[in-house]
């Protein structure tokens, strides 16, 4: 839940297909699928493969976090205008699932901004979780 502690290092072992989690608990370990990413490496190849157009179809994404293994869920489920400050932003909205549980994390993504989450929105527990994009200054554009 928000506030929890989650701090964790990773040292990947990629030879020996393992990974070794430093945690506040102690250290956890698990063994790695090819390919297997983190949280922010599996963002990263989230927008890499949207840019290259590969998300046409739902694909599944292996994670390990804090020594366990998970499965991210990732489909396209439309399109849609929201709003940012004072401009309309044209967003192609994907659902993430995680399997073995029951909550599904929505993400809205801009293509005109490279594929940039621009909003996040998560019900989990009677809870829901939401982060927006304020504004934002790149290269491609500013608003």
């Amino acid at each position: 839940s928000p506030g929890d502690r989650k701090d964790q290092v990773i040292r990947y072992d990629w030879g020996k297909k393992r990974a070794s989690f430093s945690l506040d608990s102690g250290t956890r370990h698990a063994d790695l699928k090819v390919p297997s990413y983190d949280k922010l490496s599996y963002q990263i190849q989230l927008r890499l493969d949207l840019l290259a157009g590969q998300l046409q179809t739902p694909k599944t994404y292996h994670l390990v976090d804090r020594g366990r293994h998970k499965q991210y869920r990732v489909e396209k489920i439309g399109e849609q205008t929201i709003s940012a400050g004072k401009r309309q932003i044209h967003t192609v909205k994907l659902r993430q699932t995680t399997a073995g549980k029951d909550r599904e994390t929505f993400i809205w993504v801009a293509p005109d901004l490279d594929f940039l989450i621009v909003r996040m929105e998560r019900n989990e527990d009677d809870e829901q979780i939401q982060m927006q994009l304020k504004s934002v200054n790149l290269d491609i554009a500013a608003f």
